[in-house]
């Protein structure tokens, strides 16, 4: 099958190609435009950590190459015993964030340490936060020219960004970050890519 055979090829040339590209940047680093993703009011933060400290993990991750100490992604879509009140706490979540999104599915992390990706399934844009006591551990996104990176603080915070960009998290130091991933699979839901950060984004004011 020819067109296997040139996809297997392009992923093989993928990782020589990011290396070259890293390799350039190294030498002539890009401009950095700090941002800070929007506060999550204090109760709230309370609640979802303690949620997630709580959290039981699956206990075979269904990306084991991901660097990740814990990994899960749960369809919002589904409705099993296990996971109902992670569920019923992450609709919440949504309907603050932004209750006209249409989120399918949520990744949740502990301690993720990610390189260069890009969320190619992704149809829309995505709303990334973190929480833990730790220091470092930045989003990072590249503009929609490439030519700057956005180094986005998502610490105990909350933001609307554009996985379908090529972005990352920077390492850091600390022994809890967990990060929540609200993200759009659904095609008949897909937006243009546009901003690889929504500055200007606030959640929904709802009563907390």
């Amino acid at each position: 099958d020819t067109k296997a055979l040139d996809s297997g090829r392009k992923r093989r040339r993928l990782p020589e190609m990011q290396k070259a590209l890293l390799s350039i940047y190294k030498r002539s680093p890009r401009l950095e435009i700090h941002i800070k993703g929007y506060a999550i009011p204090e109760e709230r933060r309370k609640s979802m950590i303690k949620f997630m400290r709580n959290l039981t993990w699956p206990a075979v991750s269904s990306r084991s190459r991901l660097n990740s100490e814990c990994y899960m992604k749960i369809s919002l879509r589904d409705s099993d015993a296990e996971y109902n009140e992670l569920r019923s706490m992450l609709k919440r979540t949504l309907i603050w964030l932004d209750a006209s999104y249409t989120c399918t599915h949520v990744a949740i992390t502990k301690n993720f340490r990610g390189s260069p990706h890009v969320d190619r399934s992704d149809k829309s844009f995505q709303f990334a936060l973190a929480l833990g006591d730790y220091e470092g551990g930045e989003l990072v996104i590249e503009s929609e020219d490439h030519t700057k990176l956005c180094v986005v603080d998502t610490r105990n915070r909350v933001a609307k960004v554009d996985g379908r960009r090529v972005h990352w998290v920077r390492g850091f130091a600390g022994d809890e970050r967990y990060s929540i991933i609200f993200f759009c699979l659904d095609s008949t839901k897909e937006t243009p890519l546009t901003h690889s950060v929504f500055e200007n984004y606030q959640p929904f004011q709802t009563p907390e």
